[in-house]
């Protein structure tokens, strides 16, 4: 497996595991039981993805060999992949603007 296929599948796998954690009905029971600030963290991709990426890097593979970047790549990542999905960003607007200033 190449450093790339790795690095992707690592992303993929923060990002699922972050997006099931965080949004998937399954789940839905015990989040609904969490209360104050642990319930904003599982409902912020962005600080789950953190948390995600440092339990990644520490018990399965690492692509930066530092914890704490794991969980920070985790945390840029999920927010990043969320965007779309969130509605902050649409892909359409995006490719929208970029056939108009052609």
């Amino acid at each position: 497996m190449t450093n790339f296929t790795g690095f992707l599948i690592w992303v993929l796998t923060a990002y699922g595991i972050t997006n099931v954690l965080s949004e998937s009905k399954i789940l839905a029971p015990y989040r609904n039981k969490l209360k104050g600030k642990l319930l904003e963290m599982v409902k912020c991709y962005m600080c789950l993805g953190f948390w995600v990426g440092m339990a990644l890097g520490w018990f399965w593979r690492s692509p930066t060999d530092i914890i704490i970047l794991d969980g920070f790549l985790g945390s840029s990542v999920c927010w990043l992949l969320s965007l779309p999905e969130s509605g902050l960003i649409s892909l359409r607007t995006l490719l929208y603007d970029v056939r108009c200033k052609e």
